[in-house]
């Protein structure tokens, strides 16, 4: 449940938002992890359950279906600076948003290939 001081704040702040020509007003503000908890229970109440926040605001998952709420499966490796920069470069050639996705790529196109010839 969010606090008074905080329904407080989220209604003066809703009062401000909604008038025409509305402006700020000076006040304490959360930010961080403090932020986020207040999010939280705000999504929540709104929501009603943990389950619909997390499906609501989960990351998209990687190979498009719908949000489930579960994380995908994370695969830590080490590369050398020569290989990270040409990864890098390739990234950027690309106009891709990080090297995880060219990894994925690359991943999805050997185990293609592979599966493949061992068919």
């Amino acid at each position: 449940m969010i606090s008074s001081n905080d329904q407080a704040r989220y209604d003066r702040m809703a009062a401000v938002e909604e008038a025409p020509g509305g402006r700020s007003t000076e006040g304490v503000s959360a930010h961080g992890d403090d932020a986020a908890a207040i999010g939280r229970q705000l999504l929540l109440e709104a929501m009603g359950s943990a389950e619909a926040v997390t499906r609501a605001v989960g990351r998209k998952p990687l190979d498009g279906g719908p949000r489930t709420g579960k994380a995908a499966t994370s695969i830590n490796l080490r590369v050398g600076d020569a290989r990270k920069s040409r990864l890098e470069a390739l990234r950027e050639k690309q106009h891709r948003k990080n090297t995880s996705d060219l990894v994925r790529d690359a991943i999805d196109e050997y185990l293609e290939r592979h599966e493949r010839v061992g068919a």
